[in-house]
């Protein structure tokens, strides 16, 4: 994969679409107002999936690449993207949201064709263990189940849009160290994509641009990229692909993925409703640990990074389906374990004070 000026332009697009787009948010009313669930004191424009997306779009017209293989990935993240802005500027219902999320998955799954047929070899017998027609809505559900993954880790700055980066760079690089060089336009995709949310990423922090100038991602953001990601893993574990393999697939999701299993099963577990909003999240958890930002920012980028790094590994030793699927339920587990200790803790604190 060579550089291209163009990817400097990238850059260029990104920062000026903030810079204009940001102030008629103000205006429009499509900021992220305090409340007692939030930290910040600012209406903060909601504009951070309209720049990325835009930015994306634009610089990938400026690529002398095929990009018909992925016209329908396309119109789904424009659509799901579009939704995500009216969804942050006027806040519909959950299940709403839920219903075009699984209508753009539909549609992904069916038109595009793009489906998850196996679960790898996950009992050790020498078989992948087939999903045969239980494969349509297994892919449906795990496209709808990343990009809430995504969407829910959106609540500490930086945190949904570092955790992307990392995710996208591995697989960037597992395909520029695997692909024979046939396909390039996915390799642009996934780069365009990382210069957008690095620009994004600056925005994103009040220290780094001043309060004035902070821009949050927005519903539009979070899901843009869970579906990007979600479609990503899909497509490179596809046997046209191949270049992962699907037990690998969850380890590059990592800390999203971690953070959704841990929040369904708490509020299974108190009885609690899947979709109303509460500080279950992990990163409210070690926040409330660490008392800082900063330092739960650093910790929670470590672990994913840890994620990923087991899902770089195994593609290189070659493990064992079997040994990658029951070590993230084992993870998963521990985590709400942790989780849960952490709960205590907070609420201990909480009675001392009192």
């Amino acid at each position: 994969m060579k550089f291209e000026f163009t990817y400097v332009l990238t850059i260029i697009v990104s920062v000026m679409l903030i810079l204009w787009i940001s102030p008629v948010a103000k205006n429009i009313g499509l900021v992220d107002k305090p409340n007692r669930r939030k930290s910040h004191q600012n209406h903060v424009p909601l504009v951070g999936g309209i720049v990325i997306a835009l930015s994306v779009f634009t610089s990938l017209l400026l690529f002398d690449i095929s990009l018909q293989s992925f016209r329908i990935l396309f119109f789904c993240l424009a659509g799901i993207m579009i939704f995500g802005v009216i969804d942050d500027y006027q806040d519909t219902s959950a299940l709403r949201k839920l219903f075009i999320q699984f209508l753009v998955a539909i549609v992904l799954v069916i038109l595009d064709g793009r489906l998850v047929d196996n679960i790898g070899n996950i009992f050790g017998s020498g078989y992948e263990q087939g999903l045969n027609v239980l494969a349509v809505p297994f892919t449906i559900l795990a496209i709808v189940g990343v990009i809430n993954a995504v969407n829910m880790i959106d609540g500490l700055d930086g945190l949904a849009s570092i955790t992307t980066i990392i995710s996208l760079a591995a697989l960037l690089l597992v395909t520029i160290a695997r692909f024979s060089g046939e396909n390039q336009s996915v390799q642009v995709l996934m780069m365009v994509t990382l210069l957008s949310l690095a620009v994004f990423t600056v925005f994103n922090f009040s220290g780094l641009v001043g309060e004035s100038r902070q821009i949050f991602l927005g519903d539009a953001g979070s899901t843009f990229l869970g579906l990007l990601l979600a479609y990503l893993l899909i497509y490179f574990s596809s046997d046209e692909v191949n270049l992962i393999r699907v037990t690998t697939a969850p380890w590059f999701i990592g800390l999203p993925l971690l953070d959704l299993v841990v929040v369904i099963i708490l509020r299974f577990k108190s009885g609690q409703s899947l979709f109303v909003a509460d500080r279950k999240h992990i990163h409210h958890q070690v926040t409330n640990y660490f008392g800082s930002k900063t330092t739960s920012l650093v910790v929670l980028v470590v672990v994913h990074c840890l994620f990923v790094m087991v899902g770089l590994i195994s593609i290189r030793n070659v493990w064992p389906d079997w040994v990658l699927f029951w070590l993230m339920w084992a993870v998963c587990l521990l985590a709400v374990l942790v989780v849960v200790k952490l709960g205590k803790l907070d609420q201990k604190k909480i009675n001392n004070v009192g």
